[in-house]
């Protein structure tokens, strides 16, 4: 009973959290991939139209 009461709890809600997160994404995370892959993006496009082309 004392482990329940004590550190046990906590643990056990640790755990959870930890098995919750493989089958809902982190939010954070996720938004800072979605910015990472924007601004990948964004550096391509201006890479590619940086100098102006001739012709055709």
């Amino acid at each position: 009973m004392s482990w329940i009461l004590g550190g046990g709890a906590k643990q056990a809600a640790a755990a959870v959290v930890q098995v919750a997160g493989v089958f809902k994404p982190n939010a954070k995370a996720s938004e800072a991939r979605g910015h990472a892959y924007d601004g990948a993006a964004s550096g391509q496009y201006a890479a590619e139209f940086a100098h102006p082309r001739r012709g055709g």
